[in-house]
């Protein structure tokens, strides 16, 4: 463990390892501020700055965390869960402190999960438990444990947004669509397409004048925008590389739409940040204001959109292997996971149309009268 001092004006970083079974303490000093200190020491226990191996007594959960998954995880994953990771690696820090891997029980674990779960939601909690446990199971592997103390950790949080707070209603789809082809702004447009077509707010983003045919009335997705690194990256997976049919009215308003756009990239930022590409937190907010112009009450965030898009085809009767093509999912499953609420409410309406064609199909032979009396003789 770690230990800071101050002499004079600067300060002092102490971390004790083991080499060789024995016990050698690693000093520096020089630092300006207690800050810099605890970064050194906190990189030297997470072994960032030497190739010798702490003992589970000596490395702390926090130090391990982070260069398990700097290790395991960086060029691994997309910017956008290496983010999660970072945020995570916070998390760790703040809720276990100096707490050592041999400290580290199941008990504590618990305790520590059970308290941060009172204040955030059952999504949150799933993420970091999933995190804690894979990184807790490499720890036994790497023989930093003998045992996984995470096998029973519960996540627990609260309910987030209910399924049906996420996406707009049918009518209200259609409020915001006919708002929306009244205005001519890029906000506007962006938010159109993501209504139209359930397209992410990435690829939206990453769209230039090529990506769109007008003639063939469709967009083609082959690209998206990263928040987390601001670049045009591969999108999501292979399955997200579509290309997608809009409508005529959609066609219409975008002909205008790139007509006054001079760049052959649609919706980067102009004035102050002009070239930049927007950020997906920027947009939730000019998104907000678009809702309240709309006079939409019901709050949902940008990503809503492809949540609506979803519900207002599968509403329709829209086959679900072509809702899943639509969005670029890996496979039904992917849609039907997400959607099971909209899906169980369908199936309940294809219930009552199968029970009442039955119905009608006696009625039509003529049977009914018949059946029900030779049901009353048995």
């Amino acid at each position: 463990m770690a230990s800071l001092y101050k002499r004079g004006k600067t300060w002092t970083a102490v971390v004790s390892v083991v080499e060789d079974g024995k016990r050698n303490r690693l000093t520096k000093s020089g630092f300006k501020t207690k800050k810099d200190a605890e970064q050194y020491a906190y990189d030297l226990e997470s072994q960032k700055h030497f190739g010798k191996r702490l003992t589970a007594s000596e490395i702390t959960f926090a130090a391990y965390f982070k260069n398990w998954y700097t290790h395991y995880k960086q060029g691994q994953v997309r910017p956008s869960t290496l983010r999660m990771y970072t945020t995570f690696e916070n998390t760790v820090k703040n809720l276990f402190g100096d707490t050592t891997l041999k400290e580290l029980n199941a008990k504590l674990l618990q305790a520590k999960i059970s308290e941060y779960s009172l204040s955030h939601s059952k999504n949150t909690m799933k993420m970091l438990v999933n995190a804690i446990r894979t990184s807790l199971k490499d720890a036994v592997i790497d023989n930093y444990l003998p045992k996984d103390p995470s096998v029973r950790l519960i996540s627990g949080g609260y309910d987030g947004k209910q399924p049906d707070d996420k996406y707009l209603e049918g009518n209200q789809f259609k409020q915001l669509q006919r708002h929306l082809y009244s205005q001519s702004d890029k906000f506007s447009a962006i938010t159109l397409i993501g209504l139209e077509t359930g397209m992410r707010f990435g690829e939206i983003i990453a769209l230039n004048k090529d990506d769109i045919n007008l003639q063939n009335m469709t967009i083609s997705i082959t690209k998206a925008f990263s928040s987390p690194t601001g670049q045009i990256t591969k999108p999501k997976n292979s399955q997200s590389i579509r290309k997608i049919a809009i409508s005529e009215q959609l066609v219409n308003y975008l002909r205008v739409y790139m007509f006054k756009v001079r760049t052959m990239q649609l919706f980067v930022n102009d004035g102050r940040y002009a070239g930049q590409y927007m950020q997906d937190s920027y947009m939730n907010k000019m998104f907000k204001r678009i809702l309240d112009n709309a006079h939409i009450s019901k709050k949902i965030t940008f990503h809503g959109l492809r949540h609506s898009h979803a519900s207002f085809l599968l509403g329709a009767g829209v086959d679900i292997a072509y809702v899943s093509r639509r969005l670029g999912h890996k496979n039904t499953l992917v849609t039907q996971k997400v959607y099971a609420h909209m899906l169980s409410s369908q199936l309940a309406e294809e219930q009552d149309k199968t029970l009442s064609a039955l119905s009608q199909q006696t009625s039509t032979n003529g049977k009914t009268s018949a059946l029900k009396a030779r049901y009353k003789r048995i």
